[in-house]
């Protein structure tokens, strides 16, 4: 329900963006043409910086709701066996300014990385080097990079979420559990590894169907629907399987890495005492524990 809500919302910001990109364009063509020099730009500046850096804002706003929502229902999956549907939305409204912050914060260790592309690509163009080892060899390198900053990342919002911490200092605390328990974090990713190699391996037979069928139509039919079906399988299943990875990965903290950020052992988590974190069900505060019977 998370997901759709979030699809929803981006696809209305589409739209708005799509139609006010437009109108944008249409007006830059109408005041050049008319000689309003101002306005053109103004309208072009609109078109290229203001409409896509809003968009971008309320996108960020709408997967903010689906981290911050769904790691507050997995958490309480996790350490209470059990989660109410409302957790999704109450917890996820709570703790949404502070993931929308780490977001943008995590969004910035990436720049240097995609900063990378920009000085391969040009180089191999402008200079002619047709090497490719070194072309392949300068993917790789920038591709290992993404996976290393992904999983120097990667317990930042659980850490967020489940230990009421700010979003630097989670962010810290990612960092610490990378360089200190590698191998751990490592495997804990497996989750990750598997859906960036199934994805493709399972979209592999529809399109060799439809290769092979340059000389069959038949074929091509066929490698299409199986395609299609694929696509639309994986799309269906793709909230399962993004749940399925924030269990493993919530569960791993708790069992493995969480004794290496938390330093005090009688720590209840963050569904263990209202005084400590701000996750614990309000309902289940009223019930005071009685003595005897």
């Amino acid at each position: 329900m998370g997901n759709l809500l979030s699809s929803a919302v981006l696809s209305i910001i589409g739209v708005i963006a799509y139609s006010l990109f437009g109108i944008s364009f249409v007006a830059g063509m109408v005041f050049s043409v008319s000689g309003f020099d101002i306005l053109t730009i103004a309208s072009y500046m609109t078109m290229a910086v203001i409409i896509p850096a809003s968009a971008f804002y309320f996108a960020t706003i709408s997967y903010s709701l689906v981290v911050s929502g769904s790691y507050a229902m997995v958490s309480e999956v996790v350490w209470r066996n059990m989660f109410k549907f409302s957790t999704y939305f109450r917890h996820g409204f709570r703790l949404l300014r502070k993931t929308i912050q780490q977001l943008t914060l995590l969004c910035l260790f990436y720049v240097p990385v995609t900063l990378l592309l920009f000085i391969f690509f040009p180089y191999h163009i402008e200079t002619g080097v047709n090497n490719q080892i070194l072309l392949y060899g300068s993917l790789s390198l920038v591709s290992l990079l993404v996976f290393l900053v992904t999983l120097a990342l990667l317990y930042a919002p659980v850490i967020l979420i489940t230990e009421e911490r700010g979003p630097w200092q989670s962010i810290k605390d990612s960092f610490h559990l990378f360089t200190k328990r590698f191998g751990t974090v490592l495997r804990s990713a497996a989750w990750l590894l598997a859906f960036f190699f199934l994805y493709p391996i399972a979209l592999l037979p529809g399109g060799v169907l439809m290769i092979m069928g340059e000389e069959n139509e038949i074929l091509t039919i066929i490698g299409m629907l199986v395609f299609i079906v694929t696509v639309l399988v994986i799309t269906l299943l793709l909230p399962f399987l993004q749940i399925a990875f924030q269990v493993s990965i919530v569960r791993w903290y708790k069992l493995q890495l969480r004794s290496f950020i938390v330093d005090n052992d009688a720590d209840p988590g963050p569904w263990g005492e209202q005084n400590t974190y701000g996750l614990m069900d309000p309902e289940s505060l009223k019930q005071t524990p009685t003595q005897g019977s």
